[in-house]
């Protein structure tokens, strides 16, 4: 049995705030990057958010639009 995603109904201001988090802009501008694992780090190479971070908010967007 599969479960269909659930839309979480954010409202506009939330899902601005979640796209503006992981956006590249405002990464750059932090002076992170993301990796393939979604672990934001620093320009020096320490750990931000643990890996899984940005990914959950990449389905949540993805889901929210559906």
């Amino acid at each position: 049995m599969e479960i269909a995603p659930r839309k979480h109904n954010l409202l506009p201001s939330e899902v601005e705030a979640l796209q503006q988090a992981i956006s590249n802009d405002f990464m750059k501008d932090q002076g992170w990057s993301s990796d393939e694992q979604g672990r934001i780090k620093n320009n020096k190479g320490r750990t931000i958010f643990k890996p899984g971070f940005v990914t959950p908010i990449q389905k949540t967007l993805e889901n929210n639009e559906k």
